[in-house]
């Protein structure tokens, strides 16, 4: 994966052609989103593509889709919204005689569901001997949660959102899922094990990914002290009208 830092401009010239960008959250998606449209609108444009800007799970999404329409093999299976998740926990622990003992069982369900996000993401070896020995209930206790959830996903054909990307990467080794030709990531700390195992995977199937960052924009700082909340909303709005009426083309963070 190669790095590379680019200017605004440069990057929305990137995403006008064949690029995807994927990023780390949801709200960079769509600030990036919002600043590509102005950024056409500047140029003169008043219709455009819309740019593949994709927050990571809307990327996952989007294979997903690309995976069912390719005939991989366990792409048939549903994979559940978050309400229904918290609905198939619910049902793990209402049907079993441990959770019973518990006040409120049913408060478990989204950090159950957190948890074993966490264990897959980080690719954690759910049969180690560690998860059952009884001298930490916690651990015995998820373990044996987890067990009864997936039997219950088995069942009903059900595929938790995070298992996904196992299925994925298997699919870009077996050459069955169609992929981009070129990748960006912006927005990323790190990436976890089962992240990476994907890239890595899309990387030695010849596609182009760069780790993408963004110039910083020139510019000055201004700190101040105020007396109290109300003088402080009072300077702040005082100091953005006159830098918006100086420099109009200006963005100003508060």
């Amino acid at each position: 994966m190669t790095d590379s830092t680019l200017e605004i401009t440069a990057l929305f010239s990137e995403l006008a052609g064949n690029f995807t960008l994927v990023t780390g959250n949801s709200r960079l998606a769509r600030v990036l989103g919002i600043q590509y449209g102005q950024w056409r609108v500047q140029q003169g444009e008043s219709q455009w593509q819309t740019p593949n800007i994709l927050p990571w799970e809307g990327w996952l999404d989007r294979l997903w889709q690309s995976a069912g329409l390719a005939g991989i093999e366990g792409a048939d299976q549903a994979v559940p919204g978050n309400h229904q998740l918290i609905s198939l926990w619910e049902r793990t622990l209402r049907d079993d005689a441990r959770a019973r003992q518990l006040l409120s069982p049913e408060s478990l369900a989204a950090r159950l569901r957190d948890t074993r996000k966490l264990c897959i993401d980080w690719q954690l070896d759910m049969n180690h001997p560690a998860w059952q020995g009884e001298e930490n209930e916690n651990h015995a206790a998820f373990s044996h949660w987890n067990r009864a959830f997936e039997a219950l996903c088995r069942r009903e054909q059900w595929l938790a959102p995070e298992d996904r990307l196992a299925l994925l990467t298997a699919a870009v080794r077996s050459g069955g899922l169609p992929r981009p030709a070129k990748l960006g990531l912006i927005g990323f700390d790190e990436y976890y094990p089962a992240q990476k195992a994907l890239l890595d995977a899309l990387q030695d199937a010849g596609v182009e990914i760069e780790h993408v960052s963004l110039q910083p924009a020139n510019g000055g700082v201004t700190l101040w002290q105020s007396q109290d909340s109300r003088y402080e909303l009072h300077d702040m709005t005082r100091w953005v009208r006159h830098w918006s009426e100086q420099e109009p083309g200006t963005s100003i963070a508060v």
